[in-house]
Protein backbone atom coordinates (compact mmCIF):
# COMPACT_ATOMS: atom_id res chain seq x y z
CA UNK A 1 0.00 0.00 0.00
CA UNK A 2 1.33 3.42 -0.91
CA UNK A 3 0.18 6.78 0.43
CA UNK A 4 -0.27 10.09 -1.34
CA UNK A 5 1.52 13.35 -0.80
CA UNK A 6 -0.86 16.27 -0.64
CA UNK A 7 0.42 19.82 -0.71
CA UNK A 8 -0.95 22.19 1.92
CA UNK A 9 -3.53 24.52 0.35
CA UNK A 10 -3.94 22.46 -2.84
CA UNK A 11 -7.38 21.51 -4.19
CA UNK A 12 -6.96 17.96 -2.87
CA UNK A 13 -5.94 19.27 0.54
CA UNK A 14 -8.93 21.64 0.74
CA UNK A 15 -11.35 18.93 -0.43
CA UNK A 16 -10.04 16.43 2.14
CA UNK A 17 -9.99 19.01 4.91
CA UNK A 18 -13.61 19.88 4.18
CA UNK A 19 -14.58 16.19 4.22
CA UNK A 20 -12.83 15.75 7.58
CA UNK A 21 -14.45 18.83 9.06
CA UNK A 22 -17.82 17.51 7.91
CA UNK A 23 -17.53 14.51 10.24
CA UNK A 24 -15.50 16.17 12.99
CA UNK A 25 -18.49 16.01 15.35
CA UNK A 26 -18.20 12.19 15.24
CA UNK A 27 -14.55 11.72 16.23
CA UNK A 28 -12.60 11.17 19.41
CA UNK A 29 -8.87 11.55 20.06
CA UNK A 30 -6.50 9.12 21.73
CA UNK A 31 -3.02 10.15 22.89
CA UNK A 32 -0.53 7.45 23.83
CA UNK A 33 1.40 9.12 26.65
CA UNK A 34 2.99 6.36 28.66
CA UNK A 35 6.62 7.38 28.43
CA UNK A 36 9.00 9.49 30.44
CA UNK A 37 11.58 11.86 28.98
CA UNK A 38 14.61 9.90 30.21
CA UNK A 39 16.25 9.58 26.80
CA UNK A 40 15.85 13.33 26.36
CA UNK A 41 17.59 14.01 29.66
CA UNK A 42 14.27 15.14 31.15
CA UNK A 43 13.01 13.86 34.49
CA UNK A 44 9.30 14.25 33.79
CA UNK A 45 6.49 13.23 31.51
CA UNK A 46 7.04 14.08 27.86
CA UNK A 47 3.63 15.68 27.42
CA UNK A 48 4.73 18.45 29.81
CA UNK A 49 7.63 19.42 27.53
CA UNK A 50 7.26 22.40 25.20
CA UNK A 51 7.73 21.48 21.54
CA UNK A 52 8.21 25.13 20.61
CA UNK A 53 9.85 28.15 22.22
CA UNK A 54 7.58 30.95 21.05
CA UNK A 55 4.94 30.56 23.77
CA UNK A 56 6.47 27.88 25.99
CA UNK A 57 3.16 26.02 26.08
CA UNK A 58 3.56 22.33 26.78
CA UNK A 59 2.72 19.59 24.30
CA UNK A 60 -0.51 18.48 25.99
CA UNK A 61 -1.76 22.08 26.08
CA UNK A 62 -1.16 22.51 22.34
CA UNK A 63 -2.82 19.14 21.68
CA UNK A 64 -5.89 20.05 23.75
CA UNK A 65 -6.11 23.53 22.20
CA UNK A 66 -6.18 21.89 18.75
CA UNK A 67 -9.00 19.56 19.81
CA UNK A 68 -10.94 22.48 21.30
CA UNK A 69 -10.53 24.48 18.06
CA UNK A 70 -11.90 21.52 16.08
CA UNK A 71 -14.70 21.18 18.63
CA UNK A 72 -15.69 24.85 18.18
CA UNK A 73 -15.75 24.42 14.39
CA UNK A 74 -17.82 21.22 14.67
CA UNK A 75 -20.27 23.03 16.96
CA UNK A 76 -20.52 25.93 14.51
CA UNK A 77 -21.14 23.60 11.57
CA UNK A 78 -23.74 21.42 13.30
CA UNK A 79 -25.45 24.15 15.31
CA UNK A 80 -25.14 21.96 18.41
CA UNK A 81 -22.86 21.83 21.42
CA UNK A 82 -20.26 19.27 20.26
CA UNK A 83 -17.94 17.74 22.85
CA UNK A 84 -15.08 15.76 21.34
CA UNK A 85 -13.90 13.01 23.72
CA UNK A 86 -10.21 12.75 24.50
CA UNK A 87 -8.56 9.65 25.96
CA UNK A 88 -5.01 9.75 27.27
CA UNK A 89 -3.31 6.38 27.60
CA UNK A 90 -0.87 6.62 30.50
CA UNK A 91 1.43 4.14 32.23
CA UNK A 92 2.27 3.45 35.85
CA UNK A 93 5.18 5.87 35.35
CA UNK A 94 3.07 8.73 33.99
CA UNK A 95 -0.50 8.32 35.27
CA UNK A 96 -0.32 10.35 38.49
CA UNK A 97 1.82 13.09 36.92
CA UNK A 98 -0.54 13.39 33.95
CA UNK A 99 -3.57 13.65 36.24
CA UNK A 100 -1.78 16.32 38.32
CA UNK A 101 -0.71 18.34 35.25
CA UNK A 102 -4.31 18.35 33.98
CA UNK A 103 -5.76 19.23 37.40
CA UNK A 104 -3.21 22.00 38.05
CA UNK A 105 -4.06 23.61 34.72
CA UNK A 106 -7.86 23.12 34.74
CA UNK A 107 -7.56 20.57 31.93
CA UNK A 108 -6.29 23.36 29.66
CA UNK A 109 -9.91 24.35 29.03
CA UNK A 110 -11.52 20.94 28.51
CA UNK A 111 -14.41 19.91 30.71
CA UNK A 112 -13.45 17.19 33.19
CA UNK A 113 -15.69 14.43 31.82
CA UNK A 114 -14.36 15.06 28.31
CA UNK A 115 -11.00 13.54 29.27
CA UNK A 116 -10.51 9.89 30.11
CA UNK A 117 -7.21 8.68 31.55
CA UNK A 118 -6.55 5.04 30.79
CA UNK A 119 -3.58 3.47 32.54
CA UNK A 120 -1.95 0.88 30.28
CA UNK A 121 -0.58 -2.39 31.55
CA UNK A 122 3.09 -3.09 30.99
CA UNK A 123 4.40 -5.77 28.66
CA UNK A 124 7.87 -7.14 27.96
CA UNK A 125 10.10 -4.82 25.89
CA UNK A 126 11.20 -6.03 22.49
CA UNK A 127 14.72 -5.25 21.31
CA UNK A 128 14.12 -5.56 17.57
CA UNK A 129 11.74 -6.64 14.83
CA UNK A 130 12.62 -10.27 15.55
CA UNK A 131 11.00 -9.78 18.98
CA UNK A 132 14.06 -10.50 21.11
CA UNK A 133 13.26 -9.73 24.74
CA UNK A 134 15.18 -7.07 26.69
CA UNK A 135 16.67 -8.01 30.05
CA UNK A 136 16.32 -5.57 32.94
CA UNK A 137 19.47 -3.46 33.41
CA UNK A 138 19.53 -4.10 37.16
CA UNK A 139 18.63 -7.79 37.16
CA UNK A 140 19.38 -9.95 34.11
CA UNK A 141 16.83 -12.52 35.34
CA UNK A 142 13.99 -10.00 34.93
CA UNK A 143 12.56 -8.56 31.74
CA UNK A 144 12.39 -4.85 31.01
CA UNK A 145 8.79 -3.73 30.56
CA UNK A 146 7.17 -0.79 28.81
CA UNK A 147 3.56 0.47 28.52
CA UNK A 148 1.37 -1.64 26.24
CA UNK A 149 0.74 1.15 23.68
CA UNK A 150 -1.54 0.97 20.67
CA UNK A 151 -3.25 -2.32 21.42
CA UNK A 152 -5.08 -0.56 24.25
CA UNK A 153 -6.03 2.22 21.83
CA UNK A 154 -7.88 -0.26 19.68
CA UNK A 155 -9.88 -1.35 22.71
CA UNK A 156 -11.00 2.25 23.25
CA UNK A 157 -12.80 2.27 19.91
CA UNK A 158 -15.71 0.33 21.35
CA UNK A 159 -15.89 1.96 24.77
CA UNK A 160 -18.13 4.62 26.20
CA UNK A 161 -15.20 7.07 25.88
CA UNK A 162 -15.64 7.43 22.13
CA UNK A 163 -19.42 7.19 22.29
CA UNK A 164 -19.74 10.46 24.21
CA UNK A 165 -19.37 12.26 20.87
CA UNK A 166 -22.85 10.98 19.91
CA UNK A 167 -24.78 10.25 23.12
CA UNK A 168 -28.00 9.38 21.26
CA UNK A 169 -26.29 6.54 19.40
CA UNK A 170 -27.44 3.11 20.68
CA UNK A 171 -24.84 0.84 22.23
CA UNK A 172 -25.43 -1.84 19.59
CA UNK A 173 -24.19 0.42 16.79
CA UNK A 174 -20.59 0.29 15.50
CA UNK A 175 -18.08 2.45 17.38
CA UNK A 176 -17.39 5.99 16.26
CA UNK A 177 -14.21 6.61 14.28
CA UNK A 178 -11.28 7.41 16.55
CA UNK A 179 -8.22 9.34 15.47
CA UNK A 180 -5.11 7.53 16.68
CA UNK A 181 -2.05 9.51 15.59
CA UNK A 182 0.67 7.57 13.81
CA UNK A 183 3.48 9.73 15.18
CA UNK A 184 3.94 8.75 18.79
CA UNK A 185 5.17 11.26 21.35
CA UNK A 186 6.72 8.73 23.70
Amino acid sequence: MQGNTIQYGSEDFLRMEEAGLGVSHQVGFVLVAGGLGERLGYNGIKISLSPEITTGRCYIQLYIESILALQREASRRTGTDVVIPFAIMTSGDTHARTAKLLADSSNFGMVADQITLLQQEKVASLADEDAHLVADKEDPYKLETKPHGYVGGRALRSTRTTRRAAPRQPLSSPPLPTYIPRARFI
